[in-house]
């Protein structure tokens, strides 16, 4: 089994973000995946994607997630109920360099600030500093009236955020966001950084994760997902969506550029 290192993989803004795939068994052979619906074989180019999503009555084998792990490639589970699970793999080759450099910056208080904020003003697209963000509620206000917004732009009913929902709209926001996340955790992993150091959700399971997904949800996840619920369309053809706007927009370079600009 070939483990790569970082500088032989496909630079981020180079990989496509996501390939979503149902009703198959991914396999490996002759260190290539294979995808087998019962009707045909397709092969599985990996490495140029940051995620595989696979979808209802779909399997993987133990040496395909080796091969996924090889390429830094997270997976995400969606199920029918509009859950996921993200799995995460990370080769053991991986460059600690930029994971010191985070570190350094928690350990900093002033860089640290600036992070914040520099995070905070690409979110919001305008200035705002980390200590008016906690002190007013600032995401509360701000996440309340993008969905206010969305719900009267797609006449879609909105009444509060529900994480634990199966059905409607905040379903469908639950499995667009972990789509989300398992294509921005396969970004920070091919850069060399943690998804576990994290500057604004410290507490969080993968705060860094959350850090830079929340820069570009609203035009990926969210209204994605509040255009899928107005027009009622399958989970299926909403995962494709997603994919085709997260590609659309180059989300993988902009969360790299984020990234990395975090570490000048």
């Amino acid at each position: 089994m070939k483990y790569f290192q970082l500088s032989e993989l496909l630079h981020t803004d180079e990989r496509s973000c996501a390939i979503f795939i149902e009703k198959s068994k991914i396999t490996k052979s002759n260190n290539q995946l294979i995808a087998d619906n019962h009707i045909r074989k397709e092969v599985i180019n990996y490495g140029l994607f940051c995620s595989i999503i696979m979808g209802r009555g779909t399997s993987i084998t133990h040496d395909a997630m080796e091969l996924l792990a090889s390429t830094n490639t997270s997976l995400v589970v969606a199920s029918n109920e509009c859950k996921s699970i993200q799995m995460l793999s990370l080769s053991p080759t991986a460059n600690t360099t930029k994971i010191y450099k985070q570190i350094e910056i928690l350990q900093n208080e002033n860089k640290l600030k600036d992070v914040q904020n520099s995070l905070l003003n690409e979110r919001f697209n305008a200035n705002t500093s980390y200590d008016e963000y906690q002190k007013l509620g600032q995401e509360g206000h701000f996440m309340k009236c993008l969905y206010q917004d969305k719900s009267k732009e797609y006449g879609v009913k909105w009444i509060h955020r529900d994480y634990n929902a199966t059905c409607g709209i905040n379903a469908r926001l639950n499995l667009l966001n972990s789509c989300l996340y398992g294509i921005t955790t396969a970004v920070i992993h091919t850069l060399g950084m943690s998804p576990y150091i994290g500057f604004i959700h410290k507490s969080s399971s993968l705060p860094f994760v959350y850090d830079l997904s929340d820069c570009v949800k609203k035009e990926t996840s969210i209204d994605v997902a509040f255009e899928c619920e107005s027009k009622q369309t399958t989970n299926e053809m909403m995962i494709n969506m997603f994919i085709d706007r997260c590609d659309g927009l180059k989300i993988t370079k902009k969360l790299s550029t984020i990234a990395l600009s975090i570490l000048k």
